[in-house]
């Protein structure tokens, strides 16, 4: 979500970052409302579209060193070869690709 946030603030508010710098001269700009309202409507868009995706926290490696991963609902995900598996409850075995829904990684 942050790289998100981070990307429209730099194409709509000309922010090169959201980091705190601890200086005025680079933690405080002066906008204009356009540019402030067109900023709001992406993120708004970017949270519609969120709700849609599955959004996947990185969790660490497994035993065979595979990355895992948890959705925002709280379930699992194993990335096997490249593609991302809903896992058992049991023993996080790969069940099935996710098809039809998209996904996002979280930093």
């Amino acid at each position: 979500m942050k790289a998100i946030l981070e990307a429209i603030a730099k194409k709509h508010l000309d922010l090169n970052t959201l980091e705190t710098r601890s200086s005025d001269s680079l933690d405080f700009k002066e906008q204009a409302v356009w540019s402030i309202q067109e900023a709001l409507k992406q993120a708004f868009i970017a949270g519609q579209e969120a709700g849609e995706m599955l959004i996947l926290t990185y969790q660490g490696d497994d035993y065979w060193c595979r990355k895992m991963y948890t959705d925002q609902y709280g379930k699992n995900y194993v990335d096997t070869d490249g593609s991302i598996h809903t896992v058992t409850a049991i023993d996080g075995e790969p069940i099935a690709p996710i098809t039809g829904k998209q996904y996002f990684i979280e930093d």
